[in-house]
């Protein structure tokens, strides 16, 4: 079970054991099959990489095959084993893009799977100092070829095993909202549980299974009498699982569908098969009353004790840092690392440190043999899956005779004592980035429509993207299925699907399901004219969350719009959630899906006509300044003229009386110039 929550499976309570349901066999096939498996293998210059491929019973393997790529390599060769047997050998001149096919026999799967290995052997060079070259080997994209008849299996617990290669989860054509959320349940639950490529898929009651293939496998979801609910295995072409029920016992149900305890359901029937929900991890507190989950150590994240470095050259040890791990977006980390190194005696063992391929430590080993390290991780490193890389690098010492001196380095970092402290935040990402992590592993999830509506399935549609971010998510998502306009109008982030232009309305959303325009930008022109039909995926930020809001616009022919919006869901699926960048997915008739970031969207004509109203208020706003600045004007000039009038008059007034003034002087000086008092 996950970190931090309580729950239990309940799949073995009261278990009915007394009828077997029709077990069947299908007609073997009359020609050799392949089915995708999820693993993959990444190895390096040093040791080899190794994993399981399951094997659906009843079936005989023939071979696996793979995509080969190496990088860095000059000369040396790969060599490919089956149960430790090297079966290939491929130089690195001829490995690049090759596909590569490994022959198996019928009893290396006799415990149910095959061990396949993969390993580089660089050429032996016969010196003192040769270090191998920074070698990457990848084998990916695997299938199983195999010939046969698959088995039924006749347990409950039997029918979800490792072997699977694909599940459809199938609803009635007009379900409850208690069938819906369980179904989407399902859907999550499954994919939890199996990794990409294998796929799980939700379809309408009566579609033929989607594929026939050895290891699929199809649940059923039916409402049923109140009260426990009943699973009942049946088999046919495809086995099926059928699980009735109603409420909530039916969610809990679905939901026990990704846990491995459903295995200890030891019969074709079981009832009160269910999982209680788990409680919110958010809630959860630390002893000092801190939030729990943003303090981490690296066990939380790997299942190795130590991460362990050593020998001559680079050897590198990796470790994802997953976001959603932590219950919720961050901005930052702090990384305490703590272990143990072998004693260096010279100065030229270095460990560096990465995060997300950009360094952010380095530092030389030495006598002392304690391992301590304490490094700041900024916002703008920090992605929503987060990569920690840890290459030791060590140059051996040669004596005159050419013999090395000293035994190889070794470094052991302990995954129980190393932390990961994370701080709140978004930091620098954002768009699509942000999901799942925001969501808090709780996916409020609203449909308009609960049945098809002009060929499309927005159940169907809900369940693909869940499906895209379950496969990026550490742990199984909740989903609530709830009304649109509930979760239009309340405060948590979720996801809405066959969203209308009211809503995009509603939301403030940067693109309304109305004709729109595109500008051009850097990479390309994207351009969509005022009558073509479009789907769309986009991020809508309101009031503080986050709403993935998928919907679309067609001017006629709804089926059409519907068959875009799959398309749009399909890639989705087809890229994975981490292929998605920016926070706009737009998908025209005519036109590859194409992502784009809302800044680039021109305004849209009702986009426009709510910005009219802004506009005649500021017109008025900037007139009634205007006006009031000419009053202010008119007032000034007003009292600036009874100022000067004021001033000439009293200027007028002194030169009057100094006139006056003057003429009374020159009459005293012509008195006393004629001899008169």
């Amino acid at each position: 079970m996950s970190r931090g929550l309580v729950a239990r499976a309940l799949a073995t309570v009261a278990l009915s054991c007394t009828a077997l349901v029709g077990v069947g066999v299908v007609a073997a096939p009359s020609y050799a099959d392949e089915v995708d498996v999820p693993p993959s293998l990444t190895a390096g210059a040093r040791g080899e990489s190794a994993t399981q491929v399951y094997v659906p019973a009843g079936v005989t393997p023939t071979a696996v095959v793979g995509t080969l790529a190496v990088s860095g390599a000059d000369g040396g060769r790969v060599e490919f084993t089956v149960e430790g047997r090297v079966v290939r050998r491929i130089t690195t001149f001829e490995a690049s893009g090759t596909r590569v096919t490994l022959p198996v026999r019928a009893g290396d799967a006799a415990n149910g799977s095959i061990t396949i290995g993969v390993r580089y052997r660089y050429p032996e060079v016969d010196r003192c100092g040769y270090l191998p070259p920074d070698i990457v080997v990848d084998l990916t994209d695997l299938a199983l070829r195999y010939t046969g008849t698959p088995a039924s299996p006749t347990t409950v617990g039997r029918f979800l095993g490792p072997a699977v290669t694909g599940v459809d989860v199938v609803v009635p054509d007009n379900p409850t909202d208690d069938v819906a959320e369980a179904a989407l349940t399902a859907v999550t639950a499954l994919a939890s549980r199996y990794a990409a490529p294998i796929p799980v898929t939700l379809v309408r009651d009566g579609a033929a299974p989607t594929r026939t293939l050895a290891g699929h496998r199809v649940v059923v979801l039916q409402q049923g009498a109140a009260g426990a609910v009943a699973a009942r295995l049946t088999a046919g072409t495809v086995p099926t699982l059928t699980l009735s029920g109603q409420g909530d016992d039916l969610v809990e149900a679905a939901r026990a569908l990704g846990v491995d305890e459903l295995g200890l359901a030891a019969a074709a029937e079981a009832e009160e098969l269910g999982l209680t929900e788990p409680l919110d991890a958010t809630g959860d507190e630390g002893s000092d009353g801190s939030d729990a989950d943003t303090s981490l150590t690296l066990a939380d994240f790997t299942t190795a004790q130590a991460l362990r470095l050593g020998g001559w050259g680079v050897s590198r040890a990796y470790v994802g840092l997953e976001q959603d791990r932590f219950d919720g977006p961050v901005s930052g980390f702090d990384l305490h690392l703590e272990g143990a190194h072998s004693v260096v005696r010279r100065s030229d063992v270095r460990m560096d440190v990465y995060v997300n391929n950009q360094l952010v430590s380095s530092e030389l080993l030495d006598e002392d043999p304690d391992l301590v390290l304490d490094l700041d991780v900024p916002a703008d490193v920090v992605n929503p899956v987060n990569g920690l890389e840890l290459v030791l690098n060590a140059l051996p010492e040669c004596d005159e005779n050419g013999y090395g001196t000293e035994v190889p380095p070794v470094v052991d970092v302990d995954t129980s004592r190393s932390t990961v402290v994370a701080t709140r935040g978004r930091g620098e990402t954002a768009g699509f980035a942000l999901f799942p992590q925001v969501l808090g592993h709780r996916v409020p999830v609203a449909v308009h429509s609960l049945t098809v509506v002009d060929g499309g399935d927005q159940l169907a549609q809900a369940a693909g993207l869940l499906t895209a971010m379950q496969r990026v998510a550490t742990e199984p998502l909740t989903v609530d299925l709830v009304d649109a306009r509930t979760l239009v109008d309340a405060n948590d982030s979720g996801l809405l699907v066959g969203a209308t232009a009211d809503d995009t309305q509603a939301l403030q959303a940067p693109l309304r399901l109305e004709q729109v325009r595109l500008i051009d930008f850097q990479e390309a022109t994207y351009r969509l004219g005022d009558d073509a039909r479009y789907a769309a995926l986009q991020v809508v930020q309101d009031h503080g969350r986050r709403l993935l809001v998928l919907g679309g616009w067609t001017p006629d022919q709804a089926a059409l719009g519907a068959r875009l919006t799959d398309r749009l869901v399909d890639y989705v699926d087809r890229v994975g959630w981490s292929g998605l960048d920016e926070d706009l997915l737009v998908m025209a008739a005519d036109n590859r899906p194409f992502m784009v970031s809302t800044r680039t969207l021109l305004p849209q004509d009702e986009r426009v006509e709510e910005a009219r109203g802004w506009v005649w208020w500021l017109v008025a706003g900037i007139a009634l300044l205007v006006l009031l600045v000419v009053l202010q004007l008119l007032l000034r000039s007003s009292r600036n003229r009874r100022v000067r009038d004021l001033i000439r008059a009293q200027q007028a007034e002194e030169a009057e009386l100094e006139e006056r003034r003057r003429l009374l002087e020159e009459a005293d000086a012509g008195s006393e110039a004629d001899g008169r008092p």
